[in-house]
């Protein structure tokens, strides 16, 4: 399992309330990007005050079958008990290869840490 660099753009999707957002942005570190994307303002909410310090992190809107980001502009993704959600399984998943840079692959293991990164 590939852990986030510093330096890289990352991408929590359904980041809930930044349990995780946390940790990545601290590997990511200051030249990285840490991105938290869910539909819910409240958890987006309490993922905002939790990274609150943090100004390489961004908290955005939106959901797994309509990443609100460019092709191509993280280097690796994570998802946490999302993806069993969704009803549109196939587009949710062609979204986050979308948003990958080339290259980029997906590590489909489950648990605790970085589980289930998509990662080169």
């Amino acid at each position: 399992m590939l852990a986030p660099q510093p330096g890289e753009r990352v991408l929590d999707i359904g980041s809930g309330p930044g349990h995780l957002l946390v940790p990545i942005a601290e590997a990511v570190g200051p030249t990285g990007a840490a991105h938290g994307v869910d539909p819910s303002p409240a958890m987006n909410a309490l993922a905002a005050a939790r990274t609150d310090g943090m100004p390489w992190v961004r908290i955005d809107d939106g959901d797994a079958v309509a990443l609100p980001y460019a092709d191509g502009v993280f280097d690796a993704a994570v998802s946490t008990q999302v993806y069993e959600y969704v009803a549109e399984i196939a587009v949710a998943l062609g979204e986050l290869r979308r948003v990958l840079r080339s290259g980029a692959g997906v590590d489909p293991r489950h648990g605790c840490g970085f589980a289930g990164v998509a990662h080169r």
